[in-house]
């Protein structure tokens, strides 16, 4: 069963349709939904852009809460990115930053409630995800030898999935990294 997350009819069809196929209970969760955004300055950001990058990050995460909310899962993971803990180069795919904010954001929320969450913060993935969108459509965001190939991301989750929080999992030496941003100082 396939279901957009951020349309409420579509995730409780879904969820009911795992009850009625005699599933097992839900016992995790797992969101890495998003939509790649074409690079622009902030000031530039169109309202239309914005929902569609918000809408599957904020909007289907929260559903997935709502609705789960008295699920008792053993896990609920966030696939957040480095751009809400450090912006992104030059300003740009600001909606994604503040998309992936909230998802760290709720995963404090849902620690509050004593419930389990993990947001993780990734590098960008080589090979996969939105990385590869964006390469495959002429946008490159960071060297390709700071990426975190698919191996590497999938044992690094192995050991944060006991894990509560938020962490980050960023592959890139740190010097170079900051020399992106002119307006870092060291301290």
């Amino acid at each position: 069963m396939t279901a957009d997350v951020s349309c409420l009819d579509q995730v409780e069809a879904a969820l009911d349709a795992v009850k009625a196929q005699g599933c097992p209970a839900v016992r995790g969760v797992f969101h890495l939904a998003g939509v790649p955004q074409p690079l622009q300055p902030l000031a530039q950001l169109d309202i239309s852009t914005l929902k569609a990058v918000l809408k599957p990050k904020v909007l289907g995460s929260w559903l997935l809460h709502r609705l789960l909310t008295e699920t008792p899962l053993d896990f609920f993971v966030l696939f957040s990115s480095w751009s809400s803990l450090l912006g992104t180069v030059g300003q740009r795919i600001g909606s994604y930053s503040i998309a992936n904010t909230f998802l760290d954001a709720l995963a404090q929320h849902r620690q509050t409630l004593g419930q389990p969450a993990l947001s993780i913060n990734w590098g960008d993935w080589a090979e996969i995800g939105m990385r590869h969108r964006s390469v495959q459509a002429g946008y490159r965001l960071l060297p390709d030898e700071w990426t975190l190939h698919p191996q590497q991301g999938l044992e690094a989750l192995s050991l944060l999935l006991p894990q509560q929080g938020q962490t980050a999992v960023l592959p890139v030496p740190w010097q170079q990294f900051l020399q992106l941003f002119p307006q870092t100082q060291s301290f």
